[in-house]
């Protein structure tokens, strides 16, 4: 059962219609099993996979009307929001244990100062991925995101070498960006 579905590439028009709940019903069907197969992947909990796969869907329910018409590999789209979802399940469970708060707390006093160097050059380097063409600005959020070489050029539909070639570019121009706002030097 490999083969793809036949809403994989389908531009979608608003929720308002009942098409498109039509189309929505139907990815939740031919999906919903795939998505909550990853999420038991990484839970090895079938009540949390299914919270999981639940989350996901409701979020592409919510994100619809946003992603409509740009949507053009469903599965890989929701492999990655299934992916992203467990990643943060298991963030905010870390947060919740007592040793990682105390952790936290003696991180915090002891690096203050780098802490806000940390914040503005990230704030710097936001605003010089804001800048990127179009395609650079894809590829280097999906790189932030961590996704692999493979997985954007799946995506994007487009080859790993073109992708290699605009993360070069991206970082350079970021790098680049980001030392003419702090006044560094590029020589390094």
């Amino acid at each position: 059962m490999n083969r793809r579905c036949k809403y994989e590439t389908v531009a979608y028009k608003t929720l308002k219609t009942p098409i498109n709940e039509r189309l929505f019903s139907d990815l939740y069907t031919h999906y919903w099993y795939k998505v909550f197969r990853h999420s038991y992947e990484y839970t090895g909990s079938k009540q949390e996979a299914e919270d999981m796969a639940q989350e996901v869907f409701l979020k592409l329910w919510q994100n619809f009307d946003r992603i409509n018409g740009q949507l053009t590999n469903v599965e890989g789209y929701l492999f990655i929001m299934t992916r992203n979802s467990c990643h943060n399940h298991y963030k905010k469970e870390i947060r919740k244990l007592p040793w990682y708060k105390s952790y936290c707390q003696t991180q915090a006093e002891a690096y203050t100062h780098d802490d806000i160097v940390a914040k503005e050059i990230k704030r710097i380097a936001i605003k010089a991925v804001q800048q990127l063409p179009e395609k650079q600005r894809k590829v280097y959020i999906y790189r932030d995101l961590g996704l692999g070489r493979k997985e954007i050029a799946t995506i994007l539909r487009v080859s790993v070498n073109t992708i290699d070639a605009n993360i070069t570019i991206a970082m350079k121009k970021v790098q680049q960006y980001v030392s003419r706002e702090l006044n560094l030097s590029t020589a390094a």
